[in-house]
């Protein structure tokens, strides 16, 4: 990534990865890393405090290198990552402060961040949904338009979702804090060019959000 200005953080994890590695990230996308996409990345990483960057950065670094070939999903994991930082920007959007990202115990997973303030706080996790193994297969074929989102990315959906609760449930047994899942969703090609499919599946995901849990979104394609 030899640019002048670069998008600062972005550059910052460039400079933290095997910068000569064939599969960098960074090294693939070049020039497009200007592109406003990369630019708002830029600015969410941005709203991070010192510690949250600092730890998002280390766990993203061995990432950038990372690529996914064998399932065709190149710098997915480093995307997931990356896409925690959507999570943090909507705690901060609700009015949240004091937020960190939880770690992971050997016996079971932690939501990805805790806000302590305003009190009681909040918990979330993030989770993202990318493109099913059968769209990817289907890349460069003619597809038919689906007009309602498929069953598989309800079911996914729903199957995250309770994963989420099961996470909070473990650092809030009690619930004495806020609970929120926010999704990344990467919805199927044959789905995305469909525009009423987006007040479909924004219906579906306010129907499924309860005060024990809420639920919110956003969809890499449809923004």
């Amino acid at each position: 990534m030899d640019l002048a200005k670069p998008p600062p953080n972005l550059h910052k994890l460039f400079l933290l990865s095997d910068q000569l590695h064939p599969d960098n990230y960074f090294r693939q996308v070049g020039n497009l890393i200007f592109d406003e996409s990369y630019q708002r990345i830029d600015r969410r990483l941005g709203l991070l405090d010192a510690a949250a960057l600092d730890d998002m950065l280390r766990r993203a670094t061995p990432k950038v290198t990372f690529r996914d070939r064998k399932r065709n999903r190149d710098w997915a994991a480093l995307i997931d990552v990356l896409n925690e930082a959507k999570g943090y920007e909507y705690l901060v959007s609700r009015g949240y402060s004091h937020i960190r990202y939880l770690p992971n115990s050997n016996v079971a997973q932690s939501p990805d961040l805790l806000a302590e303030s305003p009190e009681p706080g909040a918990l979330l996790e993030v989770k993202s949904i990318h493109q099913s193994d059968c769209d990817i297969a289907q890349l460069g074929k003619i597809r038919s338009a689906a007009y309602q989102i498929s069953d598989g990315l309800k079911r996914k959906i729903v199957s995250d979702y309770k994963k989420a609760i099961d996470q909070c449930a473990e650092v809030d047994p009690s619930k004495t804090r806020k609970w929120f899942l926010f999704l990344c969703i990467d919805v199927d090609s044959d789905i995305a060019c469909v525009p009423s499919n987006i007040p479909d599946l924004d219906r579906f995901i306010k129907e499924m959000s309860t005060d024990q849990c809420e639920i919110a979104y956003e969809s890499g394609i449809w923004g």
